[in-house]
C-alpha cells in the first residue's frame, strides 16, 4: 500500500540563527570531548612547613634526629611480630639507620676540624 501523502521535499533553513545555534553547539560538544579545559591545579596545603632560615646543618641536624625516630618506632614494632613481618620491619630499620648515618657523615663534613 502507497503513501497517500508525499514527503515533504527537502530544504535547508533559511534560518542562520539556527545554523549558528547548531554549529556552536557542535563546537562546545567537541571541545568537551577533544579539548577539555585544563583543571585548575590547587596544592595541597602542607602539613608543617620548614623555617625558611633554617640553616643546612640545622636541617640535617633535625633530619637524622627524625630517621632516629623512625628507627625506634620500626624496632618497637618489630620487636611484637614474627616471621615475615619482622623480617620487613627490621629491613626498614636497616635502611633508616643507613640513611641516619649518610646525614650524620654529612653533618660532620660541614664542622670545621
Amino acid at each position: 500500500m502507497g503513501k497517500i501523502v508525499p514527503d515533504p521535499p527537502f530544504t535547508l533553513s533559511d534560518n542562520s540563527s539556527d545554523l549558528c545555534a547548531k554549529h556552536s553547539a557542535y563546537k562546545r560538544a567537541l571541545d568537551h570531548y577533544l579539548n577539555p579545559a585544563p583543571s585548575p591545579t590547587t596544592e595541597e596545603p602542607a602539613l608543617f612547613a620548614v623555617d625558611p632560615d633554617t640553616s643546612f646543618e640545622s636541617a640535617l641536624a633535625h633530619t637524622s634526629s627524625l630517621l632516629h625516630c623512625a628507627s625506634v618506632t620500626a624496632q618497637q614494632a618489630g620487636d611484637h611480630l614474627d616471621g615475615t613481618s619482622r623480617t620487613l620491619v627490621i629491613s626498614v630499620m636497616h635502611l633508616v639507620d643507613m640513611a641516619r648515618v649518610m646525614v650524620d657523615r654529612a653533618v660532620d663534613c660541614l664542622q670545621p676540624r
